[in-house]
């Protein structure tokens, strides 16, 4: 099909969300997804993707979680539609009333706020007409229903994650488990 005649859009990928759907879906050992093949599996045959916007955190520490994570980011940064956006992991404390043992964990900043900022920023491009968006995070359907509503010509097509949603999510596309599989490093 000439290009001329094909429709542009964007992927905003919630990065943590996806990586952890890969994960929990096809392990940590077949965890390396070629970002780019995937989104293709969604498009249709008159759509072409012109960037990829990954929102991402990286793991802290050498788990082979992180590790891979890592190498996933790594692989799929060599694409030239693929623009990393990274948020940061901040160490955080919790302490027990009862036992006064303190729990360590690090919690995700600003990788929301970008992700709200960027569709904002995408829904201002005339030549879009649609984003497809992936995540499990439902904090986002206010912005997405007020966009579908005020932009006419531009969609917001939500693409929920493998076994990150439940049969009541009204999202528009479910990921598979067989997509996932096709699209392995």
């Amino acid at each position: 099909m000439n290009s001329n005649y094909l429709t542009k859009v964007v992927f905003i990928v919630d990065g943590l969300n996806l990586f952890h759907s890969i994960i929990n879906t096809l392990g940590v050992q077949n965890s390396l997804i070629d970002l780019e093949k995937l989104c293709k599996t969604i498009i249709l045959a008159n759509e072409e993707i012109e960037s990829i916007e990954y929102f991402t955190s990286y793991f802290k520490g050498d788990s082979h979680i992180a590790v891979m994570q890592r190498k996933f980011i790594t692989i799929n940064k060599k694409s030239n539609i693929i623009k990393l956006n990274l948020g940061l992991l901040r160490p955080r404390k919790l302490r027990c009333n009862f036992c006064n043992n303190e729990i360590h964990y690090f919690k995700e900043k600003y990788t929301d706020v970008n992700i709200a900022v960027s569709l904002l920023e995408k829904i201002q491009d005339s030549k879009l007409a649609k984003i497809y968006f992936l995540s499990a995070d439902k904090d986002f359907a206010p912005l997405i229903k007020r966009i579908n509503y005020n932009y006419q010509t531009l969609k917001i097509i939500k693409i929920s994650l493998v076994g990150r949603f439940n049969s009541a999510d009204s999202t528009n596309i479910h990921l598979t488990r067989k997509q996932l599989k096709k699209c392995k490093f």
